[in-house]
């Protein structure tokens, strides 16, 4: 399963971050973590993408 800029993936990461998110917003983190530019996000794509997060969270503190 991949995210997509689909209305039901749009409405899944809204409830996910818990605000609105417009149709561009969406587009922006789907371009962020589309490493293969195939304007989906897959899992091995999310993984990197939370992995990246996690490596830049620790070397802040």
């Amino acid at each position: 399963m991949a995210l997509s800029t689909d209305l039901s993936y749009t409405r899944g990461l809204q409830s996910l971050v818990g605000e609105f998110l417009s149709p561009g917003q969406v587009s922006s983190i789907i371009k962020a973590f589309d490493i293969n530019e195939d304007n989906r996000i897959d899992v091995e794509e999310l993984r990197a993408a939370f992995a990246g997060m996690q490596s830049e969270s620790s070397e802040e503190e």
